[in-house]
């Protein structure tokens, strides 16, 4: 019987430094504040007597991307040109750092299935980003507006051995960096795409033929791109065929191929001659180390999340395993439900912790919301004076004005008696259902639930009116 095949799968992440400017002129990032709709600058096209000067500010946030993951930052780096033809690269040849690294030999410290596991990555360095190309309808379209925008390659070891293990790999590495200030990891925007390998063999055995899936631009895609390659090149080999070695790109819902890619390309590298070699002094990378913890930024983030988790878990012991892990990453959302605990107590943390895990992060915007605002509605829900859509509206409109609107008392505005009123005349509609109720069948609650909670009582709370419905329904029956 023949040994099971066993996926090995390497990321390569291209990120986008969060300058304003582009790596090699002052020509604004699409987006940046001061950027117009030129899609390109003359020193990225590469016309004729422009010269590249290396953008400052983009070796800062590189040197901190690197020792974020713990890597070794050289004092020497060097950037060449890699020349290849393709539509989205006017000048033809790509300036890159990718033969001799700003950083080499760092890790990433991922949760996988409650179990930290350390990921080698092999380099961090720095290029310009080449223009995009969307394909639709037999068509493609070149923009070539992201150009010269600076990019940081961070390019993982083969060490993965899952889609889903990938997922969370790239997760990690997307969090650490966002947290370092390097980029803003916008993945809607482009500012973070991902290219994994993978190649299928049986374990212990040396790795197939590779194939490369580029520029995945969510999670959710890279696992499911993921999945689909290595279910076919498993598929093919079965059947006896043969992986190509090839490029593929992931629709949305399918893969298709790109263009094979051979072994050994030669891409005519030249080092860059209008650039000299980039020499950090020991200052400059203290300077940036002085920002980060003593560990790789990831494993001290999972250390944070560990701690938070321990501390809300004793706050809010209501709440699930899965929601006190999201909740520890959200702030201040998390600050707030502590808050919540230490005022009104675990019962309503735990209301709280809800209302931010399944609501609250969803918002657009948190705008002027404050764990003020958080206090004040879950004591509401928790004494059964608001239900949970007037709780959510009541902190929709704090996002928005700053405070908290006037709670209406429905006593006063004699919602009391038009909620006995509605069950009446439910109850007289449908006195068959009432009939299957008096012999058992607890189910006619939840028709009666149906027909209730519309009109003008919609907004009241569900637990109130079930109350009164069911102090309403054995009532009538004890009267015959």
């Amino acid at each position: 019987m023949s040994s099971p095949l066993c996926p090995t799968i390497g990321l390569e992440v291209h990120v986008q430094l969060a300058t304003r400017t582009r790596l090699f002129s002052r020509g604004p990032v699409p987006g940046s504040e001061g950027a117009n709709d030129a899609p390109i600058d003359a020193v990225a096209a590469g016309h004729p007597g422009t010269l590249p000067v290396l953008n400052d500010g983009a070796v800062r946030l590189a040197v901190t991307a690197a020792l974020a993951l713990g890597c070794t930052v050289h004092t020497d780096s060097r950037f060449d040109r890699k020349h290849y033809f393709w539509p989205d690269l006017p000048k033809g040849f790509q300036v890159t750092q990718e033969r001799h690294p700003l950083a080499t030999d760092g890790v990433l410290t991922v949760s996988v299935k409650g179990r930290l596991r350390d990921f080698r990555v092999e380099r961090v360095h720095m290029e310009e980003d080449a223009g995009s190309m969307r394909h639709r309808d037999g068509v493609t379209l070149v923009d070539l507006a992201r150009c010269g925008v600076p990019l940081v390659e961070v390019v993982g070891a083969p060490d993965i051995d899952s889609p889903a293990t990938a997922e969370a790999w790239a997760r990690m590495l997307h969090r650490t960096l966002v947290a370092a200030g390097v980029t803003r990891g916008r993945m809607e925007r482009g500012e973070l795409r991902i290219d994994a390998n993978v190649s299928l063999a049986p374990r212990g055995q040396p790795m197939g033929p590779r194939v490369e899936i580029k520029n995945l631009n969510s999670f959710r895609f890279l696992r499911r791109a993921l999945d689909r390659e290595i279910a076919r090149q498993r598929a093919l080999i079965a059947n006896g065929g043969q992986v190509a070695h090839e490029t593929r790109r992931w629709t949305g819902r399918k893969l298709e191929t790109m263009r094979a890619k051979e072994q050994g390309r030669d891409y005519a590298w030249l080092p860059e001659p209008d650039l000299p070699v980039l020499r950090l002094d020991r200052g400059e990378r203290e300077q940036a180390r002085d920002h980060l913890p003593a560990v790789p930024l990831s494993a001290w983030l999972l250390r944070q999340d560990a701690l938070l988790h321990q501390a809300l878990a004793g706050a809010a012991p209501g709440l699930s395993l899965q929601e006190t892990r999201i909740l520890a990453v959200l702030e201040p959302l998390r600050a707030w439900v502590l808050r919540v605990a230490a005022e009104l107590g675990s019962d309503q943390a735990t209301v709280a912790g809800r209302f931010a895990v399944h609501d609250l992060r969803f918002m657009d915007d948190l705008g002027l919301l404050r764990a003020e605002h958080l206090v004040d509605v879950t004591r509401r829900v928790c004494d059964h004076s608001a239900s949970h859509e007037q709780a959510l509206n009541a902190l929709r409109a704090a996002a928005r004005t700053g405070a908290v609107p006037a709670w209406r008392d429905d006593a006063d505005i004699g919602m009391g008696q038009a909620i006995q009123d509605a069950i009446d005349r439910v109850l007289a509609a449908h006195p068959g259902h009432e009939a299957r109720w008096r012999d058992g069948n607890q189910g006619m609650l939840g028709f009666f639930m149906g027909r209730l909670t519309t009109g003008r009582i919609a907004n009241i709370d569900r637990r109130r009116v079930h109350d009164l419905l069911l102090a309403r329904l054995q009532a009538r029956a004890e009267q015959g």
